[in-house]
């Protein structure tokens, strides 16, 4: 009975401390790690890349699913149709790639506002489609862009110039 008792009491005393120390450096963490912690937010950007495509800002709030994805390369074009998922108001998403894909030089050129949103970007060389699909615990994005490479469209466009050439003159 003793040896249970003082195996109690140690066990006892050893989760006391245990938890008296976690609550200790709970807060002294708090009160020094507060500040340390909002200035790398405040530091960390807001947005992230995917490889294949650097040029498309995507928000952090979004998780990247890589095994859904696909992207397609050939000598004249590169697409992808890249699959995120995240805990994001839809409404907050429409305006997030709206306002930085504006600002990244892409031109908007249209949209569908319902349930699943669509929204139509432009750039030169490059177009792309925003799906945004409002689910019960998540939205769901797909993003479908399409690339046409630099060096293809020069080599594309001198001949049709000098056709045009030619049906002009008559040839």
């Amino acid at each position: 009975m003793k040896k249970n008792f003082r195996t109690f009491c140690l066990a006892l005393a050893v989760v006391c401390l245990t938890c008296s120390c976690s609550a200790l450096q709970g807060s002294k963490g708090s009160t020094t790690s507060t500040p340390h912690a909002s200035s790398s937010v405040a530091q960390q950007d807001p947005t992230y890349t995917i490889p294949d495509f650097p040029y498309l800002p995507i928000p952090r709030e979004l998780e990247y699913d890589p095994h859904d994805s696909l992207v397609f390369e050939t000598t004249n074009f590169k697409t992808g149709i890249l699959i995120l998922s995240g805990r994001v108001d839809a409404a907050s998403l429409i305006e997030f790639f709206i306002n930085n894909l504006s600002a990244n030089g892409w031109s908007k050129k249209g949209s569908i506002k319902t349930k699943k949103s669509i929204i139509f970007f432009e750039k030169p060389n490059r177009s792309c489609t925003i799906q945004i699909d409002d689910q019960t615990l998540t939205t769901a994005v797909q993003i479908v862009i399409i690339e046409i490479k630099k060096d293809q469209l020069a080599s594309q466009s001198a001949p049709v110039e000098q056709d045009l050439g030619a049906q002009e003159k008559g040839l």
